[in-house]
């Protein structure tokens, strides 16, 4: 038990240093702001994937219908990845409108890689020299247009990374899951600004369509169910003279729900870690080891103290610094999202997110999971 504390405090103390590179990258990240009287002039494809979205699509489509961007300037185009609801009967709804819909008989048939092919189908039809892709339970903030365009035309940006935050937080799960991705979000933009590897969401990108096709697309990557967003980001960053932007300004936030249950959550999260080290980042793929392992020796040092009385101090201990380590990124990254109040449940959830971290990565590894009503092994 010595050694398993001698290696407990070993990798705490470069973890500690993670968390602290990861709070100065974070507040290096210069923030983006629309200059006054900006006139866009980039015509913009909005690329909605869907799959049984039908409780959340309408008021995803009614925030991009209420988008402060020239009409004339952007369409949306809804793909249908095989829904078995009311995904098309919604979208009808908009007929007339700039919304567009690219059903499943549109989208070709690629292995397990349902979505990338639907994305890809849209992509075709896109009119837009920008693609920016936002899911369909998600809500976007009325500049989200508008910051996109601006970090491609002023800023000469390839692809760019907007935020992402979980919105009705209003129970344990739901908490635990904002104070998780708020996490991930504040990482995100700081491994941009360091250039500690490359991260990014779907449900808030946006990537020049003549590099998409000069890049093949999806294909390297249909091999993999998910990836979509993460893998089409290497290909960028292995690209010469690429330039990848974040855009850190609360205008740009895309909202989305936390998931309803612990099972769907548990199901999210192992589809996410099943692409880690898909990829070829090998700086980010080294710091997703780490601190794996840094979780799997917290999680046997708990395990251990529960019938060892003298490593309960210990193991409380190594909880603390976690939590403390932790929060020098969470406090600033809570009050950029407008979430300071959550972090008074932080402390109370590290046991179950050092649980979380093993669990969900070990499933990622085996890569099987149901999602959305799809199987993937």
């Amino acid at each position: 038990m010595h050694t398993l504390v001698v290696v407990a405090i070993a990798l705490s103390v470069p973890y500690g240093i993670l968390m602290v590179l990861y709070r100065i990258g974070f507040g290096m990240q210069a923030r983006t702001v629309l200059p006054d009287g900006y006139v866009p002039t980039t015509f913009l494809t909005v690329v909605v994937p869907a799959r049984n979205e039908e409780a959340h699509l309408a008021a995803c489509l009614e925030s991009l219908s209420r988008q402060k961007y020239p009409a004339q300037l952007f369409e949306v185009v809804v793909a249908d990845d095989h829904s078995g609801d009311r995904t098309a009967d919604i979208v009808q709804q908009y007929a007339g409108t700039r919304i567009k819909y690219v059903s499943p008989t549109e989208v070709a048939a690629t292995g397990i890689a349902h979505k990338k092919a639907a994305l890809t189908a849209a992509i075709v039809k896109a009119r837009g020299s920008v693609i920016v892709t936002v899911d369909a339970d998600c809500i976007a903030g009325r500049d989200l247009l508008a910051c996109h365009a601006y970090s491609h035309e002023v800023g000469n940006a390839d692809m760019v990374v907007g935020p992402v935050q979980y919105d009705g937080a209003d129970n344990p799960l739901g908490i635990f899951q904002m104070l998780d991705f708020m996490a991930m979000q504040g990482i995100t933009a700081a491994t941009h600004r360091l250039g500690l590897g490359n991260m990014c969401n779907g449900a808030n990108l946006s990537f020049s369509k003549r590099v998409f096709d000069e890049l093949g697309g999806y294909a390297g990557t249909t091999h993999l169910a998910t990836g979509d967003d993460y893998l089409l980001m290497t290909k960028f960053a292995a690209r010469h003279h690429t330039r990848i932007a974040y855009l850190k300004t609360p205008d740009a936030i895309v909202s989305t729900p936390p998931q309803p249950d612990w099972k769907q959550f548990l199901a999210q999260r192992t589809r996410w870690a099943s692409k880690s080290g898909k990829y070829k980042d090998t700086v980010l793929t080294a710091v997703l080891v780490f601190v794996y392992v840094y979780n799997v020796c917290l999680l046997v040092f708990m395990v251990a103290a529960i019938g060892m009385p003298q490593l309960r101090l210990p193991a409380l201990g190594l909880l603390l610094c976690k939590t403390v380590v932790e929060l020098v990124l969470m406090v600033p990254v809570a009050r950029y999202f407008k979430a300071s109040r959550y972090l008074l449940f932080f402390p109370a959830f590290q046991p179950l997110h050092v649980l979380y971290v093993v669990v969900a990565g070990f499933l990622g590894m085996r890569g099987n999971y149901n999602w959305k009503g799809r199987t993937v092994k």
